[in-house]
Order: structure tokens, then C-alpha cells, then sequence
């Protein structure tokens, strides 16, 4: 597209100059094909402009053409995964998140001896591995949090160097280790939430190797298509400008909206269940607050969706949590 032509022009990247060993295509396999994002994922995903003419589809692809990592900070749950995941489904290219945690095992990832059943062994490439051999997209989520085990073979791929070392594959008949190299046909991302508790800032030699940055935040065009009540998202920035201002500890995420949205429309679960699962998201201290919000805007959500709370013989108020209130049903 053209905002995208537009970025690949002006700008510039060594890496894209460096001299790799030419690595050949493996041959698409049925492992890769379950990779590949089910095509509904972009059908249902609804774009971004990150600047003037240049949606966010357009910035990853002007990043792969470059040879550029991305990296994507902001809150949970305002689609940060389902940016990269949309990507990949539109391209129809492998795709696989990285979850930077302990549990993370390195073996899963890169690859592993696995025993045959007529004896002996056979090397298996982890999910990382196959997308660098057959092209694809790696999204490396809370990479902040990435763990010393899988930092020490990530580095060289996320900077010029580009590739892996199968160290636990071992050396082969000349004594080398196995290097895989990315493709140009790689897109790498990674994404992280400054805000996540027990959170640690991104160390500069990690925040250097990524040449694409975006700031991704909660976007009320984007909600806007999602979810049909316009008092629920004010609703969300109410409780959000709660959460900036330190009266909220808990984010509200744009998967919270939609789901509310769902259990009182789509599944027909009904007004009070909606209620009860957005407010048990919320931690005990905070659920009065959040409470009084939606009693503020109680008339104009009923008239969003064509609802008409009854109580019975009490002025009962969103306390789903006390068993001594009247119960509300919705008619």
C-alpha cells in the first residue's frame, strides 16, 4: 500500500545489507499448516492507523520487508497479540507466541531428541526453529520477562547476526553446530506491559535490537466496531482514568467489554450474570467502585440494549455478590 511503500523509503536498516548463508525453504508439512492462523482471525480483526496513512497491518509488513524487529508496549488486552496473529492469517504465514516466562522450555522451542519406537533417536525442530526454516511470524509475549534459558539462543537471532544454535542437538560429523538462520520471509515481534505487576524494565542491549516500536494502547474507534453500547465505553474510560490515576489497581481490558457485551446479548446469559463476571474480574477493594460506575450510567445501559431492570419491593442496587439482597432479573 502506499503508506506502506512511503515507510520503506525512508527508512534505513544494516541489517538488511548483511551477507547470510542462503538457507533453503523447508518443504511445507503438516506441522507447518497447524501453525497458520485460521483465516477468521483477520476477518474479524479491525485495523489501526499508527500514523497518518499507515495501518498497523501495513507497519509490520514495512518491517518485514526491512528486516526489522517490532516491539509493541502497552496495557492488557487491547490486542496486542491479536495484531501479529491478524498478520499472519492475512499472509497465510506460520505463527507462533513465545510465552517469556520460567516455564518456558527450550526444548519446545528450538527442538529436542525424541526416541523412535524401533530405537534410537530423531531430532524433532521446536515451533521457533520451524518458523525460522519455512518463514513465518514469532511474537515473543512479556519479552521482558524473557528467561536467561532462552535469551541465550534469542540474542543472536534478534540482532545482525540473525540465527539460532541447536546447541542441545549437538555437533554434526564435522564438529559444527547447526545454525538456522531467519528468513527474509521472518517477521519477529515481541510485545510487553510496562504497567504488569512484578514488571522489569526492558534492558537497553534488548530494546536496541528492536528498530520498530508501537505504542499500543486501548483505542475507542477500535471498541467502537466491537462493542454496540456507547455507555459501556465511556463506562471503560471512566474506570480507566481510575486505573491511571492509581484509584484502580485492576486494568479494564477491551476483552472485558466485549464479553459483558456477549453474556448480555449473544449468549442471553442476561444483564445481572454480565454484571457478576465483569465485577469479579476486580479484586474485593475495588468492586464498590466499579459498582457505583455502572449505577451512574444504569439508565443510559438500559436503553443501549433494550433491557429494563426489575426489582423486587427494594431499591436494590448491582450488589450481585450479597446473598441477603433481592436478586435482579432482567424481563
Amino acid at each position: 500500500m502506499e503508506g506502506e511503500k512511503r515507510m520503506a523509503t525512508k527508512a534505513t536498516n544494516t541489517e538488511t545489507r548483511v551477507r547470510r548463508p542462503r538457507q533453503p525453504k523447508a518443504p511445507a508439512s503438516e506441522a507447518v499448516q497447524a501453525l497458520i492462523p485460521p483465516d477468521d482471525i483477520y476477518q474479524r480483526y479491525i485495523s489501526r492507523e499508527v500514523a497518518p496513512g499507515v495501518s498497523d497491518l501495513d507497519y509490520l509488513a514495512a518491517a518485514e520487508k526491512l528486516g526489522r524487529n517490532v516491539l509493541i508496549s502497552g496495557p492488557t488486552g487491547p490486542g496486542k497479540t491479536m495484531l501479529s496473529m491478524a498478520y499472519a492469517a492475512k499472509h497465510k504465514k506460520a505463527f507462533d507466541a513465545v510465552i517469556c516466562n520460567g516455564a518456558a522450555d527450550p526444548s519446545m522451542l528450538f527442538g529436542r531428541w525424541v526416541p523412535k519406537p524401533d530405537g534410537g533417536y530423531v531430532w524433532v525442530d521446536g515451533t521457533v526453529t520451524v518458523i525460522l526454516r519455512n518463514g513465518g511470524v514469532l511474537l515473543f509475549n512479556e519479552i521482558n520477562f524473557l528467561p536467561p534459558k532462552v535469551a541465550v539462543v534469542v540474542y543472536p537471532l534478534l540482532d545482525l547476526r540473525g540465527y539460532i544454535t541447536l546447541t542441545d542437538k549437538g555437533p554434526d560429523a564435522n564438529g559444527n553446530l547447526e545454525r538456522v538462520y531467519r528468513r527474509p520471509d521472518n517477521l519477529i515481534v515481541a510485545d510487553l506491559n510496562p504497567d504488569y505487576e512484578g514488571t522489569r524494565p526492558l534492558n537497553a542491549a534488548l530494546a536496541n535490537r528492536f528498530a520498530s516500536k508501537l505504542r499500543w494502547d486501548y483505542d475507542p474507534e477500535v471498541e467502537a466496531y466491537l462493542v454496540g453500547s456507547t455507555t459501556l465505553i465511556d463506562i471503560a474510560k471512566e474506570l480507566r482514568d481510575g486505573h491511571n490515576n492509581g484509584t484502580l489497581e485492576t486494568p479494564t481490558s477491551t476483552n472485558m467489554l466485549i464479553e459483558f457485551e456477549q453474556a448480555v446479548v449473544e449468549e442471553a446469559l442476561g444483564f445481572d450474570v454480565a454484571m457478576m463476571d465483569f465485577l469479579n474480574a476486580f479484586p474485593a477493594h475495588e468492586v464498590d467502585s466499579v459498582r457505583n460506575t455502572f449505577e451512574i450510567h444504569k439508565a443510559a445501559l438500559e436503553s443501549d440494549y433494550g433491557l429494563e431492570l426489575v426489582y423486587d419491593d427494594v431499591d436494590a442496587d448491582f450488589d450481585l455478590d450479597d446473598e441477603d439482597e433481592e436478586s435482579i432479573t432482567v424481563s
